[in-house]
């Protein structure tokens, strides 16, 4: 009887640990980085990052760590992103009530972030299509170098000050001493809605 209950116990507790497991993945998923401008606009606009979570403007992954969306050891870093706009989640901030006028990113090569971010989703809590942005590490003559790719977002509505968000996505090279992580067996995907949790 005794040994009955401890197994049972230990199958309880693991169960736990895996459900809490999957709830620390779901929050790194899903939580809000905004661009730092200042409070009362800050959740006009806000990054979503698959798998990272960090403070404006430094936001930075290790080459082939999960937040590598290539799963590869490869001096290359892949940032899965989208933008999400009239957000709920900063303290202090209030949505435009009727949306945003226009959003931008910069630099152009980067404007695809707002593809699905214009007409009447710009008055609404949404998030835009997701993207996959590379940064490279530099090699410079005797060692690596993190890579950068700076982001800037304009998030403009009638009758308030613009929020102008900026970060910047660094690939940190892979310690020599540490070996790659295997990749994962399955695919994650952003999910469709907005959580309001935001990592300042």
């Amino acid at each position: 009887m005794a040994k009955h209950v401890r197994r049972s116990r230990v199958r309880l507790l693991i169960s736990f640990v895996a459900v809490a497991a999957t709830l620390s993945a779901a929050a790194r998923t899903l939580a809000l980085i905004a661009g730092g401008h200042g409070t009362k606009t800050d959740c006009y606009s806000e990054f979503d990052i698959l798998d990272v979570t960090g403070v404006a403007p430094r936001i930075q992954c290790t080459d082939g760590d999960p937040c590598d969306q290539d799963h590869k050891c490869d001096d290359v870093c892949t940032f899965t992103i989208r933008l999400c706009i009239n957000n709920h989640d900063v303290s202090g901030c209030t949505p435009p009530t009727v949306g945003l006028t226009k959003i931008k990113a910069r630099p152009p090569k980067l404007q695809s972030l707002t593809n699905g971010l214009s007409g009447s989703n710009l008055t609404q809590s949404v998030c835009g299509d997701q993207q996959d942005i590379v940064v490279k590490v530099r090699k410079g003559k005797k060692n690596k170098k993190p890579g950068r790719q700076p982001v800037r977002v304009f998030a403009a509505a009638k009758g308030s000050k613009p929020d102008i968000d900026a970060i910047n996505l660094f690939c940190l090279p892979r310690p020599a001493d540490s070996p790659c992580p295997p990749p994962p067996t399955t695919t994650t995907t952003l999910p469709g809605a907005i959580t309001p949790t935001t990592t300042h």
